[in-house]
């Protein structure tokens, strides 16, 4: 069979498999080849003289010694701590306290390091020929197999490509069909991603890892061809660097402390008879004579106070969290104050400001409903959102109305997304910087509480230079990237000197001639207006009910996972297949029970650690044995854990006399004995 006829039977192969439409647009590439022994022409263009030598044996060193992306795990010697005492101190914690004291995270398990079951990620389609030798000449003294890997070591291979010229050309050389029938017939995952914008190629990386082989996270095996086209250079970097994969799918699942107690502050919130509004999306007649300014707590925002402080009244202003303090001390009237945080510190640092500025309690506050129950009594009106992957979000579906988009990971975030979301098309960003261009100047001075930020990483500015920034303020970036993405009526401007951010126009508001301009005709919404369709609903029966039904799902859940996990002698592609299920963040299917997708919520960080050190203790049918037995040990002491917890807020929701309003983590931890 020469290349064009193998080129026929892949393309009818491939259209058979993955359907016309997909089939179409990443064989669209019409270049003549030839294929000639070990010479390739395109288009009568000699680009390879020796494909084994310039193409094959250096991926297969590579194969050999690849570049690896691993997460980090936990490891503890914290086990011997008595349940209930473990219990108290996840109440209001800000670190994982739950992981830490669970059998499986002792270091004896942790330390392990699985040499087998490697899943490699291919840049480039020629980077599959060397697959393709390797499971040809298995058994032979080749380079790779005197190396002692063996295609049964392999327990997964993702093609990742840009150019549709690049993956013809490989379907001019493999029988592809052939090669993923070896595969499946060896137990080896095979997934093609084709994208040629590259934001959308990381999109589906990103997508393809965490949601439909998450545990393929544990490690990445990486080689990629020798001739990288730019996307892929682009793509190289952005899975190495300090906000790329790694630190994104970490960060995407949450923390099994914070979801508990995101749980704990949300039942408090719903279960108290006094009722809040719930925001729901607004619209406005004249989006062009409306703006709004979303304010952080950058360190620009001190360079345009004045500026701010002369047109404040003709705008509506969003406070994000910490800049609140910097408004108010310079006299300027904010419209609303957004918070999504749900840590203590927060409530002690708005009731000290409240004792300093009254008026506080005037603004208008947005939050999420995890948010420290004590917060909403600091303010004369409170507008609720929800958080789309919480728990409680999951638990309170009937309030799915008031969902964000993504809503983090940090205020500024929810604020852009309730702007848009009252009906705000046109929005100006104040001190959002996501770094700064002096180190030693991280933030507005006087901005709220504390915020050691380590500003480690230099990368290039919206004006050209260099600003230095922390891989938790790119993951703030990116996510206003992603919002202004998909929305693409949102208009953002901003001024200042910060982190780069595509969808957004930079100004020198300072300017008069430029200011003179953007200020002109601008009319102000009234509050009252734009918060018309947000309704008032609290139903504290419910909330009282939302609680035993969790229980059982999380009971459930624990049940389940268990026995996939005793069902398994080894580590395998199947096996993983079917972890997938208790990783995810969203529905399974379309019937599964909200109460599921909560109680999965809640326990994946944790579960995706434990099962990190399963694999990593899968090289040794006897070792794996035995860490199937601590991880059963472990997702019990976790379901222990929260059930002791429920209990406590149960509790104290049947003894409290003063409608729960007497709320406090050391009231909730009187309850736990």
């Amino acid at each position: 069979m020469n290349n064009q006829q193998l080129y026929k039977k892949n393309c009818l192969w491939l259209k058979a498999t993955i359907g016309e439409n997909e089939s179409s647009r990443i064989l669209k590439a019409e270049a003549e080849v030839r294929v000639n022994n070990e010479m390739i022409n395109i288009n009568g263009k000699r680009v390879y003289e020796d494909v084994r030598s310039e193409i094959i044996l250096p991926v297969m060193l590579q194969i050999l010694k690849p570049r690896n992306i691993r997460h980090a795990k936990y490891s503890s010697d914290d086990q011997s701590k008595n349940v209930n005492d473990i219990a108290k101190s996840v109440i209001s914690s800000v670190d994982e306290e739950v992981l830490k004291t669970l059998p499986l995270a002792d270091k004896a398990f942790v330390s392990k390091e699985n040499k087998s079951n490697q899943n490699y990620v291919c840049l480039g389609s020629m980077t599959l020929l060397a697959f393709e030798e390797l499971s040809k000449e298995e058994g032979s003294k080749n380079l790779i197999n005197s190396g002692g890997l063996k295609m049964k070591n392999i327990n997964s291979i993702t093609l990742i490509e840009s150019d549709t010229e690049n993956l013809h050309l490989l379907l001019n050389m493999i029988d592809i069909e052939e090669f993923v029938s070896m595969c499946k017939i060896k137990r080896i995952g095979f997934h093609l991603i084709v994208e040629e914008d590259k934001d959308r190629l990381i999109e589906k990386i990103f997508n393809y890892f965490t949601e439909v082989m998450p545990c393929q996270l544990f490690r990445l095996s990486m080689v990629k061809e020798e001739r990288l086209n730019s996307i892929l250079i682009a793509v190289d970097s952005w899975l190495f660097s300090e906000s790329g994969i790694g630190y994104r799918s970490y960060a995407s699942l949450g923390f099994t402390t914070d979801e508990i107690n995101q749980i704990v502050n949300g039942s408090i919130n719903y279960g108290r008879k006094g009722r809040f509004k719930h925001l729901i999306k607004g619209s406005l007649v004249d989006n062009l004579a409306s703006q709004a300014i979303v304010v952080a707590s950058g360190p620009s925002l001190d360079r345009h106070i004045e500026w701010l402080e002369k047109n404040c009244r003709k705008f509506t202003i969003f406070a994000s969290s910490s800049s609140v303090k910097t408004l108010l001390r310079n006299n300027i009237a904010c419209d609303f104050l957004v918070i999504n945080e749900r840590n203590v510190i927060v409530y002690d640092l708005l009731k000290e400001l409240k004792c300093e500025y009254s008026k506080l309690s005037e603004i208008t506050l947005i939050c999420s409903d995890t948010v420290d129950p004590r917060i909403p009594s600091l303010f004369k009106q409170v507008v609720f959102f929800q958080r789309p992957r919480s728990s409680i979000c999951a638990l309170y579906s009937e309030y799915s109305d008031s969902m964000l988009g993504s809503s983090g990971p940090e205020a500024v975030n929810c604020s852009i997304e309730t702007a848009y979301l009252l009906g705000f098309k046109n929005i100006f960003m104040l001190g959002c910087d996501f770094g700064a261009r002096k180190r030693a100047y991280p933030r507005s001075e006087d901005a709220m509480g504390p915020s050691p930020r380590a500003l480690n990483l230099p990368v290039m500015g919206n004006l050209g230079r260099t600003v230095f920034s922390q891989p938790s303020l790119l993951m703030v970036r990116d996510s206003i990237e992603w919002f202004a993405g998909v929305y693409s009526d949102l208009k953002l401007i901003r001024c200042g000197e910060g982190v780069e951010l595509t969808n957004s126009k930079t100004i020198d508001i300072l300017d008069e001639s430029v200011s003179k301009r953007f200020v002109k005709d601008k009319i102000k919404i009234s509050n009252e207006r734009l918060l018309r369709n947000c309704i008032e609903r609290n139903n504290p029966q419910s909330a009282k009910e939302k609680i035993p039904q969790y229980k059982r799902s999380l009971n459930k859940y624990c049940k389940d996972i268990m026995a996939t996990i005793e069902e398994e002698s080894d580590w395998n592609i199947e096996f993983e297949r079917k972890l997938k299920g208790y990783l995810y963040w969203s529905l399974n299917s379309e019937t599964e029970p909200f109460y599921d997708v909560a109680s999965r919520r809640t326990m994946r960080f944790c579960v995706f650690h434990l099962l990190h050190t399963l694999y990593d203790n899968a090289d040794s049918i006897e070792e794996f044995k035995i860490a199937k037995k601590e991880f059963g040990k472990s997702i019990k002491q976790i379901e222990e854990i929260i059930l002791i917890i429920l209990k406590a807020v149960e509790k104290y929701a049947e003894h409290s006399d003063k409608g729960m309003e007497d709320w406090s983590p050391e009231v909730i931890k009187k309850f736990i004995v």
